[in-house]
């Protein structure tokens, strides 16, 4: 009788058998951790000053993307709009280096607007896109399936490093990118909004940013040795409207924002020590403002009235009841934050009215953080274009309540910020 065969695997097989499993998870989570993180696609970005040897290298590649296309095309294709949107995707790739670039597939997308101003159709965009992916200059794409909604920026795509190596390497100095308005208003669903009804005021926010990214981009950045991309900013509005939100962010190369406070300080900006400087209680100050009352205490320490709590767990609880739509949702959401129970939430909600009455009828009012996003966002543009002309040129970098400058500049700074501050909206504040 012939001996069966053994159902178990071996310690040995098992373990590799378990090292390929784990493998392929680690590479399924990066997969997916990619496609998480990403850039939306900006057609209103360009190369800066594009010169002859990058411009004919961006020839070859669409010498190679038209032949491929008219190949598999019924119409005809303009080269010139091929042209336009191949140095767009080139721009949004150098801009965001390593990281995959987020798209609509719909025919609805990319209407010429404010974000388009070069009017590249959708069509000729995902025609570019699916040669490039086929010619294997693309390298890497995730096409969504049809039925994801039109506004969702659902599909991806990255460049492949050699292309991009090459045209970047086609000069010695790297490409600069231009990134047109630099203001984004976004809608309710989060997308970018054809056109605004204050041309003129947007015009002139977008004016007023392109002076300071000019500014920051004319001194050197470093970081433990390492030097650093100079930091580009964008303004975010929501809503639809210029009145909500506002805030300045760093993106491209240069994510100085997302460093953590202690490692921001060890910045060098043009080889000199940096301080960062904030506004004290920034957003109760301008709650006690819009009432006409002068905030004289701390707005946070006055609500200690229990040991266990520090001030930092404090200051969350109040920021997070500010930023909720009501008071259930605030008393959740302080929980789950300080991972306390809903009890302790809720007396912590009810020492915040007790300690802030003069405010109490603030809490929970309409895009009540949006709306302190705006004035707080407005007071940094007004901060950074007083530092820039008493400094004639001097690099600021903000982190929405806080500037970062050189040590050397810091009584002016805040001086700069007080009065400000006092501008905007009449009363003092004090900064640290």
């Amino acid at each position: 009788m012939r001996e069966s065969s053994n159902k178990f695997l071996s310690p040995e097989k098992l373990k590799e058998l378990d090292s390929l499993l784990n493998n392929f998870f680690k590479r399924a989570e990066e997969r997916i951790r990619r496609l998480q993180i990403f850039e939306p696609l900006n057609l209103s970005l360009s190369i800066k000053d594009l010169d002859s040897r990058r411009s004919d290298y961006l020839k070859e590649v669409l010498l190679q993307v038209s032949d491929h296309i008219k190949l598999n095309s019924k119409g005809r294709v303009s080269e010139a709009k091929l042209r336009r949107a191949l140095e767009i995707l080139f721009a949004n790739s150098v801009f965001n280096p390593g990281k995959l670039i987020g798209y609509s597939r719909d025919t609805n997308s990319y209407k010429r607007g404010i974000y388009n101003p070069k009017g590249v159709g959708v069509k000729i965009l995902l025609s570019l896109i699916d040669a490039l992916t086929e010619l294997k200059i693309i390298d890497e794409v995730h096409i969504a399936p049809r039925s994801n909604s039109s506004s969702r920026i659902s599909s991806r795509f990255k460049i492949s490093d050699k292309y991009l190596e090459e045209f970047i390497s086609k000069a010695k100095k790297s490409p600069r990118v231009d990134i047109g308005p630099g203001i984004f208003v976004r809608d309710a669903r989060g997308c970018l909004v054809d056109s605004v009804k204050e041309k003129a005021t947007f015009l002139n926010m977008s004016k007023k940013l392109a002076r300071i990214n000019s500014t920051n981009e004319d001194s050197q950045y470093e970081l433990l040795g390492e030097v650093l991309e100079p930091p580009v900013l964008k303004r975010v509005f929501n809503n639809s409207s210029l009145k909500l939100g506002g805030r300045f962010y760093s993106f491209g190369k240069n994510l100085y924002q997302s460093l953590k406070k202690r490692e921001r300080e060890k910045i060098k900006i043009n080889s000199q020590d940096v301080i960062e400087i904030d506004f004290k209680s920034l957003h109760p100050n301008f709650l006690y403002a819009m009432k006409g009352i002068q905030l004289n205490r701390d707005a946070y320490s006055s609500l200690k009235n229990d040991k266990s709590l520090d001030r930092k767990a404090l200051k969350k609880s109040f920021l997070i009841a500010i930023n909720c739509k009501n008071e259930n949702g605030a008393i959740m959401a302080i929980a789950n934050d300080l991972k306390i129970s809903r009890s302790e939430s809720k007396h912590i909600m009810q020492e915040i009215f007790k300690s802030h009455q003069e405010i109490r009828d603030l809490f929970f009012s309409t895009n009540l953080a949006l709306k302190l996003q705006f004035k707080d966002s407005t007071l940094a543009e007004m901060v950074m274009l007083k530092y820039i002309q008493s400094t004639r040129g001097g690099a600021i970098l903000p982190v929405h309540d806080s500037f970062i400058v050189s040590q050397q500049n810091s009584p002016l700074l805040k001086e700069i910020m007080k009065e400000s501050y006092k501008t905007l909206t009449g009363f003092e504040i004090e900064v640290e």
